[in-house]
């Protein structure tokens, strides 16, 4: 998951209104790769949590400090016509004009992924993903629709499965 760190910097380690990969570590305290590049532990509290609305590559003239041409980039809000907010180079969020991006596809928000409780969450990010990765990019593994819907369509198929089956 994304975080954006609220908390005082700490030069060379981690800084103020910066965004970090984080992993839940416990009920009080996420493990993140700050920027000595070690994972550390830092309290759940220092940290605000930053939801990914899709991807985009980013098509303009490179800028170290923004960003380059041809990396791909997490959107964190939709602003209007015009912009997009994104996480940059910086690691921090910035508008930029939607023209400079391209969206890509199969990443819409069908990455946010609900679950009921978010322990839940916390469990199968910790079990299944490393630090650098998100649940989102593995949306395509869980089934959080309605159960009542998804018993129908297993009634629904049942009698035309089972012979194929045995």
């Amino acid at each position: 998951m994304k975080v954006l760190y609220l908390g005082k910097t700490i030069s060379n380690k981690i800084y103020n209104d910066t965004i970090y990969d984080a992993i839940v570590k416990d009920r009080k305290y996420f493990l993140i790769k700050d920027d000595t590049g070690n994972k550390n532990t830092y309290e759940k509290s220092l940290f605000k949590e930053i939801h990914i609305l899709f991807k985009v590559k980013f098509l303009g003239r490179s800028n170290s400090l923004g960003c380059i041409n041809g990396n791909i980039y997490n959107i964190t809000s939709d602003l209007d016509d015009l912009f997009y907010e994104v996480i940059d180079e910086t690691k921090q969020t910035y508008m930029y004009l939607k023209n400079d991006f391209e969206i890509i596809p199969n990443n819409i928000n069908i990455l946010e992924i609900n679950f009921e409780y978010k322990e839940d969450r916390e469990y199968f990010q910790n079990l299944l993903f490393d630090y650098d990765e998100i649940i989102e990019n593995y949306y395509y593994l869980f089934n959080l629709r309605d159960p009542i819907i998804k018993r129908k369509e297993f009634n629904k198929n049942y009698n035309k499965n089972i012979s194929i089956l045995l």
